[in-house]
């Protein structure tokens, strides 16, 4: 888990229990929460211009949801929608820049995380371009 529920709680977020299939944003969407699974699977994805569907990635329980697009002023490139009814913790972007602020080695943890994601997309670019 990036950050304990219960410093979540304590900055503020709240518990949402989402059915099957919700969509919790959508491509186009302006990021203003902090999203970390609790229970279930969410996949984010969008459609090409024939309609067909393009999965970028499966999250599951104790990962955040696209927390990197609250760090930089752009949209969701992404729709994230639910694969089963999940429960997620959701805090205002606000609020989760303070807990950062308040907590550097969460920062520096949410660092090393949005780190070893962007070397490990470089890496499968790199040999899928071979």
């Amino acid at each position: 888990m990036l950050i304990s529920e219960e410093l979540l709680k304590e900055y503020g977020a709240e518990t949402e229990v989402f059915d099957s299939s919700y969509v919790i944003f959508s491509e186009g969407d302006k990021p203003k929460n902090y999203y970390q699974i609790v229970e279930g699977r969410i996949k984010l994805n969008n459609y090409n211009e024939e309609g067909k569907e393009l999965i970028f990635a499966i999250l599951e329980k104790g990962l955040s949801v696209c927390e990197l697009l609250l760090f930089i002023d752009k949209t969701y490139p992404v729709n994230a929608i639910t694969f089963e009814k999940c429960t997620v913790l959701k805090l205002p972007k606000a609020q989760f820049e303070k807990l950062l602020d308040d907590h550097p080695k969460i920062s520096r943890d949410m660092n090393k995380f949005l780190s070893e994601r962007l070397y490990y997309k470089y890496i499968m670019l790199t040999r899928s371009a071979l």
